[in-house]
């Protein structure tokens, strides 16, 4: 990715994401998210508490893919029919459900029907899918 902001300022913008929704991501979310922001391709408004990321391939018209804090309504149809199940003390968890996860944020989020965001390609996906984590 060429870089148009530099890394100190991106850091201050992924702070002030975190500050504003309350929620770290993983550590290794954290990379990813910032290789974006100092790409130039996720932007973050603090006044209005929103996320747009650019879509590098954009997807039947759509270019940008905008995400705010989901409300308790929101939260209860991502959720849904997520289920964690434990055997003997060991946590199993089907990868798959996470990324229906994934998908559902992102559509109910964004705004965007589950068919286009299903189409969105590889490498915007995997950048989104990081972001998601703000919002779990």
């Amino acid at each position: 990715m060429k870089y148009v902001i530099d890394e100190e300022t991106a850091n201050l913008v992924y702070d002030s994401i975190i500050e504003t929704y309350g929620n770290a991501p993983a550590d290794q979310s954290r990379g990813v998210v910032i290789d974006a922001i100092r790409a130039g391709i996720l932007d973050f408004d603090d006044a209005a508490g929103k996320l747009t990321y650019r879509l590098q391939s954009p997807v039947d018209g759509l270019d940008k893919i905008i995400l705010s804090e989901p409300d308790a309504g929101q939260m209860q149809r991502i959720t849904r029919g997520i289920e964690v199940q434990t055997d003997g003390g060991k946590t199993k968890i089907d990868l798959s459900v996470m990324e229906s996860r994934a998908i559902r944020t992102l559509s109910i989020l964004g705004g965007v029907a589950v068919s286009i965001v299903e189409k969105i390609k590889r490498r915007d996906y995997v950048i989104l899918r990081e972001v998601c984590h703000f919002f779990e």
